[in-house]
């Protein structure tokens, strides 16, 4: 049994197997005989053998996503063309934030119903098609639409398509899953290293009008043909931790059916236990503080460091280009670094120590419109973060309320963290900028809600320890 690039998984720790599967074993092949069923085949690939071909596949329909977090390279064409505040201009990006957020949280119900195929395929075209209508936008509200409204719900069902349900499906066993949820989502921090050179290249050859317009039709290709690869286990599999995915005898299917294959454990919390829990909401709000300055900083990074001193930097585009590739390198680079972090410190230790180190990140960056080169280390330190923090609010998540509901509970701390986090940041940021004049209050804000952040992670619930039935009702305390 392979397991793509990682050995198969060792023995069993009791939830590592799928109950349905462990209750008969598959008949044993004829002594001689090479009988191993084959799993669902994609390009003449056994995909049961090959799993990790799915966090491949949430790593690139991740990576197109999170290109929107280049958009600050759209700020100052789109300005010098229209005249628009800056409070205006990133009202399209903050509301895509918005909409991608509810996306994924109505995005888990539909892929339970439908499957992650149709649901990709879906946002993954209205995504293409926003991208393309917004190079049309005249005016702010055209873009708010066809960027904000189309983009982010289409972005939202991609996420909610390939990520965190599809690895958790595949990787029922403890060992791997979170390795495959991190590989899934880590585009999200990697898109933008490639967006943002690119569409300035293309800002300065062809027009912002037309690198929309492309860069949709390339979400529409790619994303179409990962609808061919994306689906749930087969329902005559069935996973054991001790020997991985293994094929049901037609006896055992007709005896499970495809609902005992996938019925829930009974330790997990449902989206209504989870929603009674104090765990949920002190970690939805601990999350929308801490990303309130991380989706500032993004907004505004691009015309900060574009704009005449004493406000900006007055450096040019391709050293602004450069500068968020170095921020996406780094929100890349936290993803894998924090699941390290947490395997050694503990989940709540490391979402702690991260928050803190998104506001030091901030306060580098406000001291660096004195002193240019913090603006480097600022960035670094930001974009570390950054990445950190949304990857371990998911394994916060699964940790705390189990992997049986987790598309839909994760959704509700994705609406409240990234959603009104998106809504209120930009916006505001824009709002203090075009106040005072200044980045150093739009950072220095971002760095005193991220250590309010911090000081509310110290009552978050010890993570590792709530997954189980002993614990539970520590998790499902009433809401404070």
């Amino acid at each position: 049994m392979t397991c793509g690039p990682f050995p198969a998984p060792g023995a069993a720790n009791g939830r590592d197997v799928v109950r349905a599967g462990a209750a008969r074993r598959p008949d044993p092949p004829t002594p001689g005989s090479d009988t191993r069923p084959r799993g669902p085949q994609w390009l003449g690939i056994d995909l049961v053998a090959q799993r990790w071909l799915f966090p491949a596949a949430g790593l690139v329909a991740t990576a197109l996503g999170g290109s929107i977090y280049a958009f600050s390279v759209f700020i100052t064409p789109l300005e010098a063309e229209f005249g628009w505040s800056r409070s205006q201009t990133v009202l399209a990006f903050a509301v895509a934030l918005v909409c991608l957020a509810l996306a994924v949280f109505g995005g888990g119900a539909l892929v339970d119903r439908f499957g992650p195929r149709w649901t990709l395929g879906g946002g993954g075209t209205l995504a293409g098609a926003g991208m393309a209508a917004s190079g049309a936008a005249d005016h702010v509200g055209e873009l708010v639409v066809t960027f904000g409204v189309m983009v982010g719900t289409g972005i939202g069902l991609v996420y909610s398509a390939t990520t965190i349900a599809l690895a958790a499906r595949w990787f029922p066993d403890a060992r791997w899953r979170g390795t495959a949820i991190g590989w899934s989502v880590v585009g999200f921090g990697l898109g933008a290293t490639v967006a943002a050179p690119l569409w300035t290249v293309g800002i300065e050859t062809v027009g912002w009008r037309s690198t929309y317009v492309i860069t949709g039709v390339v979400f529409i290709v790619v994303y179409l043909a990962l609808t061919t690869l994306v689906r749930f286990p087969p329902p005559d599999w069935t996973f054991d931790g001790d020997r991985g995915w293994q094929h049901l005898s037609g006896h055992d299917r007709a005896q499970l059916g495809r609902q005992a294959q996938n019925a829930p454990d009974p330790a997990d919390l449902t989206l209504r236990e989870a929603l009674d829990s104090r765990a949920l909401w002190l970690l939805s709000i601990t999350f929308f503080l801490a990303i309130i300055g991380g989706l500032t900083t993004i907004s505004e990074l691009a015309p900060f460091i574009e704009s005449a001193e004493p406000t900006g930097l007055g450096a040019t585009p391709g050293t602004a280009a450069a500068l968020i590739v170095v921020f996406s390198l780094h929100n890349g680079l936290g993803r894998p670094l924090s699941g390290w972090a947490s395997a050694r410190a503990g989940l709540r230790h490391a979402t702690l120590g991260c928050y803190l180190l998104m506001a030091a990140g901030m306060l580098v960056l406000a001291a660096a419109t004195a002193w240019a080169p913090l603006v480097l280390p600022g960035v670094m330190i930001t974009g570390l973060a950054f990445g950190s923090i949304l990857a371990l609010n998911p394994t916060m998540t699964v940790a705390l309320f189990g992997a049986s509901f987790v598309a839909r509970i994760f959704g509700v701390v994705y609406v409240i963290g990234i959603g009104a986090g998106g809504l209120l940041g930009p916006p505001l940021g824009g709002a203090v900028l075009d106040a005072t004049g200044s980045y150093v209050p739009v950072f220095i804000a971002g760095a005193v809600a991220s250590m309010l952040a911090a000081g509310g992670a110290v009552a978050l619930p010890d993570g590792e320890r709530q997954h189980s039935t002993r614990t539970r009702a520590l998790v499902t305390g009433g809401p404070s």
